[in-house]
């Protein structure tokens, strides 16, 4: 299991791992993309939140505790032996950019919204 994730949190440990055990491919090849989403400077969490993250995945601000989601994907996928050159993280913070992007946390609504991934194979 990678070093610091939650046991219940191993959605990149997984996904790569079948990756290599079913379609036999190679870390070297493989790519990541990761989307835009909440960056830190907006994923604010309250401390029963952060002790479940390294304190070098948060970040501390007028005394509040905000999470780097891109820091801990990047670090696990490495971690992964994914090399660092095929991972691509999009700048774009969903929070920020409201007139692009939903957003939960900043939206709050009434009715829930939600996105979705794409995995596949060239």
């Amino acid at each position: 299991m990678l070093v610091g994730t939650p046991v219940t949190l191993k959605i990149i440990e997984e996904v790569i791992s079948a990756f290599i055990s079913y379609f036999g491919s190679s870390v070297k090849d493989i790519e990541v993309y990761i989307g835009p989403h909440i960056k830190d400077c907006h994923f604010e969490v309250k401390d029963d939140v952060a002790s479940q993250f390294k304190t070098s995945d948060s970040i501390i601000r007028n005394k509040k505790t905000y999470i780097n989601l891109s820091k801990i994907v990047r670090d696990q996928l490495v971690q992964l032996s994914i090399n660092n050159d095929n991972i691509n993280i999009s700048e774009e913070c969903t929070y920020c950019l409201n007139d692009r992007y939903y957003s939960y946390r900043r939206d709050n609504p009434k009715e829930l919204e939600t996105m979705i991934a794409y995995i596949g194979l060239k």
